[in-house]
């Protein structure tokens, strides 16, 4: 690619940056954060990752965008840049979802900075426990920066942004429908020794997860897609709030990504009713 190509298509990763920037600002959340630092290119590339071995290499080489909290900065690989993988119709749309992407983990870190102080140091932990809520996080991370993300394209931006995000969504819904006949989950309930199709496949994936801790990451945009949609449906005040207290109270347990009403009853909802039990006037009758 000739330099001056280059760095006309460098401009426009800045100019799509400015205007998701602009979407997320538009869209009723809470973004009370300065506009992270972008790094467009490759040469870049060990701002981001610890170039430590040939393989460290390639998972940096294929990673096409990431956010660094620590940072507070977005890294944009060649493979955005080029176009590389994208037919031209879904180029814009491509990184403008990619982009948006990565400034909702920026906006989920910025309203509750533990949470990326944790996620790092659990997911290292050899503590089971510690290793499951890492994990958790991890999911959760995911499938908060996919689902508003759909929601902000399909509601603020043109048709073309929202149907494309509808369309990666969609494949996350199918992926997720066909978990209850995956072959995956039967041979795990077979060393299990658990009765399949009986058991289900939410109940054989907590038993494997309690033997093997990273058993389950490849699912991880899947389950995480699942738990936030099914919490945030919309973006309208009502959800704008529920956004809130998840960011302020992410699950914990792999028992909440799995079965999110049970995540809502355990942790956010007695979480409101002690809110408003000490915002009541200790006169009221009600």
């Amino acid at each position: 690619m000739k330099v001056k190509e280059l760095g006309i298509k460098k401009t426009e990763i800045l100019i799509d940056y400015d205007y998701v920037w602009g979407l997320l600002n538009r869209s009723g959340l809470n973004v009370s954060f300065s506009r992270p630092e972008i790094y467009v290119g490759s040469e870049h590339v060990d701002k981001f990752f610890e170039i430590a071995s040939q393989k460290s290499l390639v998972v940096a080489n294929s990673t096409e965008a990431v956010y660094d909290w620590k940072a507070d900065a977005i890294y944009i690989n060649d493979e955005l840049i080029n176009g590389a993988g994208y037919s031209r119709s879904n180029l814009c749309s491509s990184r403008r979802l990619v982009l948006l992407h990565e400034l909702i983990h920026a906006f989920l870190f910025h309203n509750n900075k533990r949470f990326g102080e944790e996620q790092d140091a659990l997911t290292k932990s050899e503590n089971k426990r510690s290793q499951e809520r890492g994990w958790v996080y991890t999911v959760f991370d995911e499938g908060f920066a996919i689902r508003l993300t759909e929601l902000i394209l399909t509601f603020w931006s043109d048709v073309q942004d929202g149907e494309f995000a509808s369309s990666l969504a969609l494949i996350l819904k199918d992926e997720y429908r066909e978990l209850k006949s995956d072959k995956d989950f039967r041979l795990r309930a077979l060393i299990l020794k658990l009765p399949w199709p009986e058991s289900g496949w939410k109940k054989v994936a907590l038993r494997w997860f309690e033997k093997h801790p990273h058993g389950l990451y490849g699912l991880s945009y899947v389950l995480g897609y699942n738990f936030t949609e099914h919490i945030i449906q919309d973006l309208n005040k009502n959800s704008i709030d529920m956004v809130s207290r998840i960011v302020e109270t992410p699950p914990s347990r792999v028992e909440h990504i799995l079965y999110p009403q049970r995540y809502l009853s355990q942790k956010v909802f007695p979480k409101m009713q002690k809110s408003i039990g000490q915002n009541r006037n200790p006169h009221s009758k009600l």
